[in-house]
């Protein structure tokens, strides 16, 4: 069982997928020193000692998934590699820009009440008759507690949801 040989024999996609199938049932039938032969094949070297029939089973149907249908994008293969090298230390995701629609509105219940909060057009907020740059500085004038505004408002994950 080589990395390639899903690959081999001609066909077009439909032969490739067929034998993709194939190659993937006589895994899953593969007993532990079928495996670690499989991984040898595959990586060069001997299958983890750790690692569970069960997950070596899957790295080994990943391994031949990608061989027949494209494995990652390249940068995303580079950021791994940097990552697996100590190179890349972000412990946190970073944020995904928020883009809210002017004109939605924003609705959050708290300490027995409903916030509505209006999006403006230029990218600022409307609460309470008055004009906010921030979500997170409505969200501290309702609380009386620093807060993500975004979290608090139900846009980002975050521990902003909690009881008043």
């Amino acid at each position: 069982m080589r990395r390639d040989a899903v690959m081999s024999g001609g066909g077009g996609t439909t032969r490739r997928l067929q034998t993709l199938e194939a190659e993937l049932a006589r895994l899953e039938a593969l007993g532990k020193a079928g495996l670690q032969e499989a991984w040898a094949t595959v990586h060069g070297g001997p299958a983890p000692t750790a690692l569970p029939d069960r997950l070596l089973r899957l790295a080994l149907a990943h391994d031949l998934q990608a061989g027949a249908l494209g494995g990652l994008a390249p940068a995303l293969e580079r950021r791994l590699a940097r990552i697996a090298d100590g190179a890349d230390r972000s412990d946190t995701a970073r944020p995904v820009p928020i883009k809210i629609k002017p004109g939605a509105t924003l609705l959050r219940d708290w300490a027995g009440r409903t916030w509505r909060v209006e999006v403006i057009a230029d990218g600022s907020f409307e609460w309470d008759r008055r004009r906010w740059r921030s979500l997170s500085a409505i969200a501290r004038e309702i609380t009386g507690t620093s807060r993500n505004g975004p979290a608090f408002f139900g846009l980002r994950g975050g521990a902003s949801h909690g009881a008043a």
